[in-house]
């Protein structure tokens, strides 16, 4: 079993949005340079003003970053206990070409069966960043394809399904909403669907910026389930991460 560095998870965030973060640092130098210049003033404070805000951003988000995926509960798994209150014999763990959930899930239920699904989707699924993580951890052997409107298992097969850090990259509401109907066909009667995701709010905001966007409203998650599950616990992981269980209508 591969042992978690300890600066694992802000190193992949960095190796995966790198583009973004060398932005970033680009403009903070040049307009650090612009406030250091002879232009007017306003434009100088302008410039400082933007260069100090570019600046604070990478800062906010490798902090949050590192606390997040390197520092908090949130890879030794404990929180399974709270999410997952009964042994699962049979696991569907659904991802979107970045898999760090296997392995964890197999670990924490050994006794059961797991069987990982990868929607991916080069055409759907646009995130330069999800290529690169793809790149850097190929899918786990034994990884069966899967959309959001087929996942393959039979009727009924799953006691516990799992979309960690996955979901919100079904970005249309008709695709997620299929995606929470297909995942209610795999369940058997009171089975437990485990949904970890950032938010779309202030915490997130105030950690990532503009890309907070990316992620989704509370409000989002509970009307995609409504009707192939009920919500039954729900707690955070730091302020940033939200984990819904949901179990099977």
């Amino acid at each position: 079993m591969k042992t978690r560095g300890r600066l694992e998870g802000v190193g992949n965030v960095v190796r995966f949005n790198w583009p973004m973060y060398a932005a970033a640092a680009g403009a903070s130098c040049l307009l650090g340079a612009a406030a250091a210049s002879r232009a007017p003033r306003p434009l100088r404070m302008l410039a400082a003003m933007g260069s100090a805000g570019a600046a604070a951003f990478s800062l906010a988000s490798l902090g949050a970053s590192h606390w997040i995926y390197d520092r908090s509960e949130l890879h030794s798994w404990h929180w399974l206990d709270r999410a997952v209150t009964r042994a699962p014999r049979r696991i569907l763990n659904v991802h979107a070409g970045f898999d760090e959930s296997s392995e964890p899930l197999a670990r924490c239920f050994s006794a059961a069966e797991l069987v990982t699904c990868d929607f991916y989707d080069a055409e759907r699924n646009t995130e330069p960043s999800i290529a690169r993580a793809r790149r850097s951890y190929p899918p786990r052997a034994g990884t069966r394809a899967a959309t959001c409107e087929h996942l393959p298992v039979e009727d009924g097969w799953a006691d516990l399904v799992v979309g960690f850090f996955a979901i919100h990259e079904i970005r249309s509401a008709q695709d997620r909403r299929a995606f929470f109907v297909e995942a209610r066909r795999c369940c058997a009667s009171g089975a437990r669907f485990v949904l970890v995701e950032h938010l779309r709010d202030v915490a997130n905001f105030a950690a990532f910026g503009p890309g907070f966007l990316h992620f989704f409203p509370r409000r989002t998650w509970l009307a995609a389930a409504e009707g192939p599950f009920r919500l039954v616990e729900e707690f955070s992981i730091t302020p940033f991460v939200r984990v819904f269980g949901f179990d099977a209508t």
